[in-house]
């Protein structure tokens, strides 16, 4: 990923000048909306997840653990960031994901907000997003939703890097949204996701996109630059934009579209089970609903490298023993700072 995140200040340049999509006419009385300026006001919206939120300003995550929490109301971003955000554990309170044949797993979230119901997100953006975890449960790892039941998700943008290992039977991790549906528009990722498998005495249902891992949400003018790294001790469900759709509700007459969005991707993988498939795609991994609109999206480039040696999970560093240099990156008026780390041994760089 080290092309995506070398660009990462000319794109914030860019960004800062685009302007915001108009909003929507039914939006609840001005003096019903509470600013957050902070990350004080930000972990204040666990106290009442049902709100209608709006930043006010840039706000430093300051590289604390984040602790992922719940959401249902309504969070304008207003064209302002969150960066830093760090993320090292799941929400707690579990939900139920299914795989393809609609078996129920117990799954834990972690991002920025793990389980959301009815929610409206828009013009947020996330950048030098941080989310490790670790867990021997069923889980799910994401930048900006990690659960999602009838969620909007409208111009939100995630930049950063997004990593799981687990032990569970049931897996994912994604840019954007983990899990669910409801409808995603005008959003990039620009990402590199990581997905070890650390249990190889059963076959884990595994699922990775940019935008959405695993649901059938409606998907439209979205943006991926994408790396990632899937070592997987099952079955591997692995695309571009979405890892596998599918009408998981009994909304089984959804229609459904994915179109006209843009992909640049390469996925390493590799899938240790006997009855392989896998699934690896530039747009969808796995399509399992066919009443679906996919039209017009674009891939830039797109590689699907899939090793044959179980023995060693895959990584962004390719050395055994990674070790980082720093080289800090001051923030203009037009641009926030950042700070590039680069590995000695392989030169694997994140920003």
């Amino acid at each position: 990923m080290k092309k995506s995140f070398a660009c990462l200040a000319l794109c914030l340049c860019l960004f800062v000048g685009v302007a915001l999509p108009a909003r929507a006419a039914a939006a609840p009385a001005a003096d019903a909306i509470v600013e957050i300026t902070d990350r004080a006001g930000l972990e204040a919206i666990a106290q009442n997840p049902d709100g209608h939120y709006r930043l006010a300003a840039h706000i430093d995550m300051g590289g604390a653990a984040w602790q992922p929490i719940p959401f249902n109301g309504i969070f304008d971003g207003d064209g302002f960031a969150l960066y830093n955000l760090t993320i090292r554990a799941a929400d707690p309170v579990t939900a139920v994901s299914v795989d393809g044949n609609r078996l129920p797993y117990d799954t834990q979230f972690a991002a920025l907000f793990s389980r959301c119901v009815s929610a409206s997100i828009q013009d947020l953006t996330l950048l030098g997003a941080d989310v490790a975890l670790e867990t021997d449960q069923s889980a799910y790892a994401a930048g900006l939703v990690g659960y999602g039941e009838n969620v909007t998700l409208t111009g939100c943008n995630v930049w950063g890097r997004v990593a799981l290992t687990v032990g569970g039977p049931m897996c994912g991790v994604a840019g954007v949204m983990g899990f669910g549906y409801g409808s995603i528009t005008g959003c990039t990722a620009v990402a590199d996701l990581t997905l070890v498998d650390t249990d190889d005495t059963a076959n884990c249902e595994e699922f990775m996109g940019a935008i959405l891992a695993s649901g059938y949400a409606d998907i439209e003018d979205c943006t991926v630059k994408l790396e990632a790294w899937t070592s997987v001790h099952g079955y591997v469900h692995n695309g571009g934009v979405v890892g596998m759709y599918y009408v998981h509700t009994d909304d089984t007459g959804h229609p459904g579209y994915v179109r006209n969005n843009t992909v640049d991707a390469t996925i390493h993988f590799f899938e240790d089970v006997a009855s392989r498939r896998a699934y690896s795609a530039p747009v969808i991994g796995e399509q399992m609903h066919w009443v679906l609109e996919i039209a017009n999206n674009t891939t830039l480039q797109f590689e699907s490298d899939e090793h044959t040696d179980y023995s060693t999970p895959l990584l962004p560093e390719s050395c055994a023993a990674p070790a980082y240099t720093e080289a800090v990156t001051a923030p203009n008026c037009t641009s926030f700072g950042h700070t590039t780390h680069t590995c000695t041994g392989c030169g694997y760089s994140y920003t």
